[in-house]
């Protein structure tokens, strides 16, 4: 939409251009604004493209975490059941046998809780990740509309002033 307006507000200035001197003013006017907004776009693009790839880095090290966690618990478990299994094959009272597998098996679990609460929560990874995205498009758009302000302000001052009064006007 803004490309558009732009595509059809650019040659009408060149139509208001009647001197050399207005007509180069308006032909660097129009670089400058084409360059600006290229600049903008590809800082915005950069920024979002940095954001996307430090999310998805943060999602797989995450992923990473939890499943090294589960692993380690299941196989604290199999051990528990192995060593249940090998207690009880070699006579050891079943009652006993039942108290340290319940042991073993908690110990595993409580560990296993211990190792996902150490993980860092997504939320927390993405945030400075989303506060850079933010920064950069706010830089870029700042510098944009600064580098607008200045080019509108040299483009007024190569067209004259007109003054009027009453149903004259004149060319200062």
């Amino acid at each position: 939409m803004a490309d558009q307006k732009r595509a059809q507000a650019l040659p009408k200035l060149n139509g208001k251009a009647t001197t050399d001197a207005e007509k180069a003013a308006v032909a660097t006017y129009t670089t400058t604004i084409n360059q600006a907004v290229t600049t903008r776009e590809a800082a915005v693009d950069a920024a979002i493209a940095a954001y996307r790839t430090g999310v998805d880095q943060a999602l797989a090290n995450r992923h990473t975490s939890v499943d090294q966690a589960t692993s380690t618990y299941a196989a604290a478990v199999q051990a528990a059941y192995a060593a249940a299994l090998s207690s009880c094959q070699s006579g050891t009272v079943s009652k006993t046998v039942r108290a340290t597998l319940a042991a073993a098996l908690k110990a595993a679990q409580a560990q296993y809780k211990t190792s996902y609460q150490s993980i860092t929560k997504f939320s927390a990874l993405i945030a400075p990740l989303a506060t850079a995205r933010k920064q950069a498009i706010s830089s870029a758009m700042t510098t944009f509309q600064t580098t607008v302000k200045t080019a509108t302000v040299t483009l007024k001052a190569a067209f004259p002033v007109k003054t009027c009064t009453g149903s004259k006007c004149k060319k200062k």
